[in-house]
This record gives C-alpha cells, structure tokens and sequence, in this order.
C-alpha cells in the first residue's frame, strides 16, 4: 500500500506505505508528517492485479488540546487545559491563550529561607528541586552551586550533596546565591535562592588590657580606658559592669565618686597585678582581664638605728666610715655607701679630718666638754641619699686648779698674835669650777676664821672646809703662848661640766644613757658606778685610772 500526502497547491509532501503481512481482510498503516496536509491518495506499488478497497478510515493521532501549568509564589502547581482546533487551514495562525491563563495568587506567601547571622545553613537538595520540573519526567540533580555578587558569604556542595551556605562573619540582610539542575541526559538550568540573614546580636569583644603605674603612687584606672580597647561588631555602646582584683593582698581597689578606680599596692611592692573585668553591650555580659605593671621606682635608703661616740675632753676617737653602713637600711637590697662624714653647722666643738687609710678622727676643741654633732651620709646606686645625726659625747675632764699665796716664802707672825693667810685658786680650764677647797696642819688649839666662818682645831690632822669662805684673807690664831713651826696642806678639787649644761638628746634613750632606771624607782649609784665612768688626762679608765683619788656626784641642774 502507498500513501500521498499533498498540500493545498497539489504538491506532494511525502509518501508512505507498507506491505502487507498480516493476511487478515483489515490492516493498519501509519503516516507521519509535521507538515499540513490537504488530502490523500492511496495505492498500490509492486502488485500484479487490481485490489480493491472496500473500506477506509482515516484517523489523526495528534492531541487536539495542551495543558498549563501556573506556579503559584508558595511553589504550589495549578493546571489548565485548552482545547484545540486542528485542520490545514488554521495550521499557521498563532493561538492565543492568553485568557486561559490562571492568574498568580499574590495573597499567597511562601516561607522565605533564612539562616541566623554567623550560623550555617544547610539545605537538602529536595527542598530546592521541589520547585524544578521537567518535560520528560528525567530525575533531577544538582551539580554545583555558584556565588553572586550578593552572597555575602560562601556556598558549597558537601559531600552528601546538601547545598552548604556560610554568611560572611557579622552580616545580616538580603543574600542571595544559584545552583545548577541537571536532567542527567545533558540539559541543565540555573536558578536563584534568596536567603535572609537574621540579625544576631554580637557579643562585645573584651580584650587583655594592660597598663603601667609606679611604685609606691596610687594608679587610676579609668574605665573609658578599658572600654576603648573592647569593640562590638554590632556598635553597640558598651558598659564596664564590674573591675575587681584577682589576688587581695597585691593591694587594693577603691570605686571614687567621679567612676574611676584607684589601685594602691602595697608599700615598696613592683611587679605584676592582674584584674578582671566586665563589659556590657546591654543584651550580652563578656569576661576580661587587665594587667597593671607596677614599675619598680628607686627608693631612697634610710637610717635604721642610732648611734653615739664618746671620748674625754682633750681627747680624740677614730672611727671608719664603713662601720656606720649597718645603721642603714635599704629596701631595694642596693649596695651602700658612705658617701660623706661631716660635722653639723656651726659645730665649734671640735674638728674632723680624714685619715690616709680611710678612717676618720674627730678631736674636741681644747678643753672642750659637752656634745657635738656629726652627720653621715650614705648613697645608693642611684643617688638617693641619706643622712643620719651622730651625736658626740665629749665627757669633762678636770684640769684641776693653781694654788698660790699673797707673800713670798714662809709666814711668819709673833705669839700671842694672828697671822692673816691669803690664798688664790686659779683654775687650769676656765669652764671648771671649784667643787672643793680644805686646808689641814693646824697644832690644835688654833682658830681659824675668815671674819664670818670660824673652826677651833681640836685634834692632829683635822680638815676644814674652806670651799664657802674668803680664803684670800684667813685669819689663823694659836693657843696662848705656843710658839713653833707647823705646815699647813691646801688641796683644791674642781669639777669641769663641760660647756653645756644638758646633752643634747633631750628625751635620753637607752641608747644613750649611762644608767637606767624606771619612773618613780629611786637610782642608787656607788663609788665604783662612777669610777667605771671615770678617766684621767694620762688616758686612764676604770681600773687603769689608778690617779683618780676619789668622785663626787653633781647636780647639773643646780650648777650657776
């Protein structure tokens, strides 16, 4: 069998046909054509007679209808057939189907995909191919996925093949990215997912403050200062919450009323004092720590004890200046050193010089008794100085006294009459004094009178005390009728008090005492207490003071 197809001109378009095999009285044949065709002509080809057609039908197999599909904003599907018209004559006229067309529903909404700011968000790919169809029903995939200029962010395709989607650090807003759909059989498509970041509220950032301060000052602490160097990604404006010490006994720290925080370290104390601390952006409290670095400051060296040095008058003491560094004291540990030795202003009590070896030697000024002053000063590396007064005891010692008469040679006066005896005493040192004048030899049976004082001499040897009297015009009267020869012994005892009444140390201190006692406790002292305190002009003390004859207590108080 042959088919023709022609067009509306008479041409032919095609022809088609078969052989017959099936061997049944009805056979099927198919013509296929895209092209518009007029009428048929059916045949014969290759037949060696005439067949004749009892009956033919002629059937189309095209569909006479299409159907729409509109895609609502939540992704849901609606569908519309419109029927159709097919014949040669309207083959070319477009078809309008522009009112079959179901409108898109804007009351509908779709739940927009949205990720917290610095979150991730993961998608599996069946949420996205939901919204992708294709014509030939081929599974869809997605092969990869593309950044835009409005990611803001990285997107990526893990190893499960879930679209990964990572916001820039601190952003939040619109962002957008695309994947690709592939049919498997070569055919792919791009499409676009918009995603909302969702703001996040960032936590400031509290970083380790640091600062320094000086020893032994007081350090403020200002909290601007710590809250410039905290940030917030969000520029919120932060708050300092708190400030505390992590470790009480590197000292102490005290909220004043202007805000700001004084930190006082303990005396002498450098090093390193840490604090906490922390900061508010109102929605978030964070946690940091500062470091004060006490910066070391020379401190000054200083006198940690007392001293005194004590010789006799007209005598000399030596002494090296090293020995004085234990009465200092330095908080830093520095090496000290005597840097000078010196006598106070104005001191007339004697003189200090500087010997070859070091040492130092002060001598009083002749006959010179009482206190003097020096001062030592000692250096640390740095320079600090200190100072410390040493007080000079320059104890009296007496010259003793030059005693003559008022006439040459012996005395000689008739019996029955008075002789007149006039002494002078002269002192050796101006600054003593006459503490004791006794004259002894009279036979007894003489008077002796100075016109106030008088004494009858009733046995041998018998002393009188003349300290009181007029000596420069005795008056001596013997018995009725002796006439003889006699010697008369004069001895004169002076005291020196030195040059000053009292020493210098005002409130003395066992330091500087001789004795000690207790208040209202009487202070009994002997012969012997004394005689340890005693010396002579040869140097002698104690018991090597073997020319000291005897001592006599003075009441300096009482002394014109």
């Amino acid at each position: 069998m042959l088919i023709s197809a022609y067009d509306a001109d008479g041409n032919l378009i095609d022809a088609q046909g078969g052989y017959r095999e099936s061997g049944d009285y009805q056979d099927t044949y198919v013509f296929t054509t895209d092209v518009p065709v007029h009428h048929f002509t059916l045949g014969t080809t290759g037949s060696n007679g005439t067949y004749v057609v009892q009956n033919m039908t002629v059937s189309r197999t095209m569909s006479d209808e299409i159907q729409m599909t509109t895609i609502q904003p939540d992704g849901s599907e609606v569908l519309n057939t419109v029927n159709l018209d097919l014949n040669h004559n309207t083959a070319h006229d477009p078809v309008d189907v522009t009112e079959s067309l179901i409108e898109v529903d804007e009351g509908i909404t779709t739940q927009a995909i949205k990720v917290e700011e610095d979150g991730q968000l993961v998608l599996n790919p069946s949420e996205l191919l939901k919204n992708d169809t294709d014509a030939d029903g081929d599974t869809l995939t997605i092969i990869g996925v593309e950044a835009t200029d409005d990611t803001h962010g990285e997107v990526s395709l893990d190893e499960d093949g879930n679209v990964v989607f990572t916001p820039e650090a601190d952003y939040n807003g619109p962002a957008s990215f695309t994947y690709i759909v592939s049919d498997g059989n070569g055919s792919t498509d791009t499409a676009t997912v918009t995603v909302d970041v969702t703001p996040v509220n960032d936590g400031p950032v509290a970083p380790t403050v640091t600062m320094n301060g000086d020893e032994d000052q007081v350090i403020v602490i200002d909290p601007a200062f710590i809250l410039q160097q905290a940030s917030d990604a969000d520029g919120d404006q932060l708050t300092l919450e708190s400030l505390s010490l992590k470790n009480p006994q590197n000292g102490q720290l005290q909220l004043q009323q202007d805000g700001t925080y004084h930190l006082l370290t303990p005396p002498d104390f450098n090093g390193l004092v840490e604090l906490d601390y922390q900061i508010s952006d109102g929605t978030e409290v964070v946690d940091g720590n500062m470091k004060v670095d006490v910066l070391p400051v020379n401190d000054a060296p200083f006198h940690g004890g007392n001293a005194q040095l004590t010789t006799y008058e007209d005598g000399a003491f030596t002494f090296r200046a090293d020995d004085m560094l234990d009465l200092f004291r330095d908080v830093d540990g520095d090496d000290l050193v005597v840097s000078r030795v010196i006598t106070a202003d104005g001191e007339e009590g004697g003189e200090l010089t500087q010997n070859d070896d070091g040492s130092w030697t002060f001598t009083p000024a002749e006959n010179y008794a009482g206190t003097a002053e020096l001062q030592v000063e000692v250096t640390d590396p740095s320079g600090a100085t200190a100072m410390l007064d040493v007080p000079l005891f320059i104890r009296p010692v007496a010259d003793g006294a030059v005693i003559t008469t008022d006439h040459d040679g012996p005395l000689v006066f008739d019996e029955d009459t008075t002789g007149l005896l006039g002494l002078n005493v002269d002192m050796v040192d101006a600054s003593e004094q006459l503490s004791h004048l006794v004259i002894t030899g009279f036979p007894v049976g003489f008077e002796v009178s100075d016109g106030v004082n008088s004494v009858v001499i009733t046995e041998p040897g018998q002393v009188v005390d003349i300290t009181e009297w007029s000596f420069n015009d005795l008056a001596m009267t013997p018995p009725q009728d002796f006439v003889g020869n006699f010697f008369v012994t004069v001895s004169a005892t002076t005291a020196d008090y030195g040059e000053e009444s009292s020493s210098q140390v005002s409130e003395p201190t066992e330091a500087y005492a001789d004795f000690t006692t207790t208040q209202d406790e009487a202070l009994l002292l002997s012969a012997d207490d004394l005689l340890d305190m005693a010396g002579d002009q040869e140097g002698g003390e104690g018991a090597d003071a073997d020319d000291i004859q005897g001592v006599h207590l003075i009441d300096r108080s009482k002394v014109s």
